[in-house]
């Protein structure tokens, strides 16, 4: 039996490393279907690996300036450190890539396919605009833990779920954005855009928010616990919900900081009994409603 598993790993070894591709290195063939496979530090500048499998595979600290990765199936993949400048990845699966420390200056991202990226602390913040929109078009549970994205125009991203704690994103349009239970825990957001914004669930807590535009956003169960809010505009806003059954909840701005935010016409949406929430949220909410549901403090905002 024990023989059998060795000439099993031995044959998955061979199958691996000689299956032929497009191109050669020093002699030997570049292999098109390698999945899981151990390719740390290789060199393959230029080259062309368009379509191949690499699902699993360990391409840290690898040299894959100007690679045609395009339509390639790359889930999973360690690029940790990796070299993909001017690299061509369209087309191509990346779910659940580590992305950490890679060089991306330059790389072709339109119509790749992403969820579950880890581009926490740098990786994304050296992409052009056109490359970083390309990944945050939709990304939906990814990792941007720290990155620093002041400025950049992110309107009508999809990037529910994802993590942005401690980023610094002041400045950011994310103007008709789709949030919906993204993580913004510590993050620097002063001055940024999210007018008719989709928010539900996202977790703002201790964000600083200060001078922000909430314009028309949907912000049903936002935890804003000791989030900067000074100076916002939530004109519009819809931060309460009614459900089916009568119960109405509000965003919680326990210990947020509302003084100078303008809060004029305050929403509450009504959920249907399929537990969708309706176009149109059309009920003005009372201050005292947002007092007592968001344990609001709502001294110095305007009504």
């Amino acid at each position: 039996m024990k023989l059998l598993a060795i000439a099993a790993a031995s044959t998955a070894l061979v199958l691996c490393y000689l299956l032929p591709g497009r191109s050669q290195v020093n002699g030997a063939p570049i292999m098109s279907n390698c999945t899981g496979c151990n390719l740390a530090n290789v060199d393959w500048r230029g080259k062309s690996l368009r379509g191949a499998h690499f699902a699993g595979a360990n391409f840290s600290h690898a040299n894959l300036q100007g690679v045609d990765l395009r339509d390639a199936r790359l889930a999973g993949v360690d690029f940790t450190n990796a070299d993909l400048r001017g690299a061509d990845l369209r087309g191509a699966s990346l779910a659940g890539c580590d992305l950490r420390g890679a060089r991306l200056q330059g790389a072709r991202l339109d119509g790749a396919r992403f969820a579950g990226l880890d581009l926490a602390r740098g990786a994304l913040d050296q992409l052009d605009s056109a490359s970083a929109r390309a990944i945050l078009g939709s990304c939906s549970g990814c990792e941007f833990v720290g990155a620093n994205l002041s400025g950049r125009d992110f309107r009508d991203i999809r990037v529910a779920g994802s993590n942005f704690t401690d980023a610094i994103l002041n400045n950011v349009n994310l103007r008709n954005a789709k949030l919906a239970g993204a993580d913004f825990k510590n993050a620097q957001l002063h001055g940024s855009r999210f007018e008719d914004a989709s928010l539900a669930g996202v977790n703002f807590n201790r964000a600083d928010l200060s001078a922000a535009h909430f314009e028309r956003a949907k912000l049903i169960g936002t935890d804003a616990r000791y989030a900067n809010l000074a100076g916002a505009v939530l004109d519009d806003a819809a931060l309460c919900v009614r459900d089916e059954r009568g119960r109405t909840d509000c965003s919680d701005f326990t210990g947020a900081n509302l003084r100078g935010a303008a809060m004029r016409r305050i929403r509450l949406c009504t959920q249907s009994a399929q537990g969708y929430l309706e176009p149109r949220c059309d009920e003005i909410v009372p201050p005292q409603m947002l007092r007592d549901l968001g344990h609001a403090n709502l001294d110095g905002a305007s009504f």
